[in-house]
């Protein structure tokens, strides 16, 4: 071979060898650039995935924060409306009670709210009005009513001390019949009796003026027999006569129903006008209906006051309202607009009433015996208090000095 081809031969096997590196290194160059072309899409890929999922993951927290705080929302609102369910459970089962009452007729009932026991839910007490009839004291907790049936009318309570003595008796039987509330029901924890006067005795003179009750041959404590000055030690370890109390405020049906209902009286959405003028009693009353309104008719002691401060606010106490009363087939009865229950006389009232009552007829200056059927409502001075009275329909006509003295309260509803 000569020299010439040997180097021709070299130089061709080498530019095969450096094209073929050449291209292996191309290669390798371009399957690194797919490589990281691949990579970086991944990355982009993964990175955008991320982001996506970020937002998926801010806004499944927003609509999970959103449906908590409806679902708080909706869960307080319901709590406070089952709360609000619940706080007036014990008026609902009252306005029950009323409802399923079998009323005999002709028996007026008054009712009253008192506290018995430590708790913020009053007891109700229906007074049937008659001593055979007694009392139903109602008490109410966590869903049970329970019903007190009292022997006759008359009782006592401690407020909030939870203690009520049903303390009556008639014709020398008396007897003291003590009950707590446990566990929302009335329990008797004391059963005291006395019974039979000496024969040889006035019934009047027995009366024992340090007790307040009459002094009897016989005493018996839970079923045993005593002397009078043990059973009075007895009865003051269970309730202490100089803390308790009677029932002075009582309501009306209408009045109670409007409260167990709403929370308020009827009389506290009502407003008042004092007006001064010589007139009749109907003529007031024509007045007063021309205007919208009726003649006043204080149904319940928050109404009595309510229109007390009005007059004394106004400094009229030096005049003779006439108020929504009438008698009815010798009834006295308020006359406003849709009460279901009117009478005006009776436990609600006698307190309010001027010596005690209706006198239903009175002597004018003539001597003659005069009619009382309506009703106004004055102060006495030398008492500080104010009265209902019973009075004929032409006060001025029978009694000329009251002229300009005489007017009449205006009641409307809102």
């Amino acid at each position: 071979m000569s020299t010439n081809r040997f180097f021709n031969s070299i130089s061709i096997r080498l530019g095969i060898c450096v094209l073929i590196t050449a291209t292996m290194i191309l290669t390798a160059c371009a399957g690194n650039d797919k490589k990281d072309s691949a990579a970086t899409t991944e990355e982009k890929t993964e990175a955008v995935s991320k982001k996506d999922g970020n937002k998926d993951e801010a806004a499944t927290a927003a609509d999970t924060e959103a449906a908590t705080t409806e679902s708080t929302t909706v869960s307080a609102a319901d709590s406070a409306e089952s709360t609000s369910e619940d706080e007036r459970a014990w008026a609902q089962a009252y306005l029950d009670y009323l409802d399923g009452e079998q009323d005999e007729e002709g028996i007026d009932k008054s009712y009253a709210l008192i506290y018995v026991d430590g708790d913020d839910i009053p007891e109700l007490v229906v007074d049937t009005g008659f001593e055979a009839g007694g009392c139903q004291i109602l008490t109410w907790h966590g869903g049970l009513l329970d019903v007190l049936q009292t022997s006759r009318l008359y009782f006592q309570y401690i407020e909030k001390g939870n203690l009520l003595d049903n303390c009556e008796g008639h014709m020398g039987y008396y007897y003291d019949l003590v009950y707590t509330i446990h566990d929302g029901r009335w329990v008797q924890i004391f059963n005291g009796e006395y019974s039979e006067f000496d024969p040889a005795s006035d019934p009047d003179d027995d009366f024992n003026e340090e007790t307040g009750r009459y002094t009897t041959l016989y005493y018996s404590v839970n079923g045993k027999d005593t002397d009078e000055k043990t059973y009075y030690k007895e009865l003051d370890k269970v309730f202490d006569r100089s803390s308790s109390k009677e029932v002075t405020s009582y309501l009306l049906i209408d009045d109670l129903r409007s409260y167990l209902k709403t929370g308020k009286m009827i009389y506290e959405d009502h407003r008042y006008e004092l007006v001064v003028e010589d007139c009749t009693w109907e003529e007031a009353q024509e007045k007063c209906q021309k205007k919208g309104g009726y003649l006043a008719s204080l149904t319940c002691d928050g109404e009595f006051e309510k229109v007390e401060n009005m007059i004394r606010s106004e400094d009229k106490t030096n005049i003779c309202f006439y108020v929504g009363a009438e008698q009815v087939d010798y009834v006295y009865e308020w006359t406003e607009p849709g009460l279901t229950q009117k009478g005006c006389v009776g436990s609600p009232y006698y307190k309010h009433w001027l010596d005690n009552g209706p006198s239903y007829t009175d002597i004018d200056l003539n001597g003659n015996t005069i009619d009382e059927e309506k009703v106004e409502f004055i102060f006495r001075k030398g008492e500080d208090c104010f009265y209902l009275n019973d009075i004929p329909n032409d006060v001025i006509g029978i009694y000329p000095s009251f002229a300009g003295k005489m007017g009449y309260i205006c009641e409307y509803d809102r």
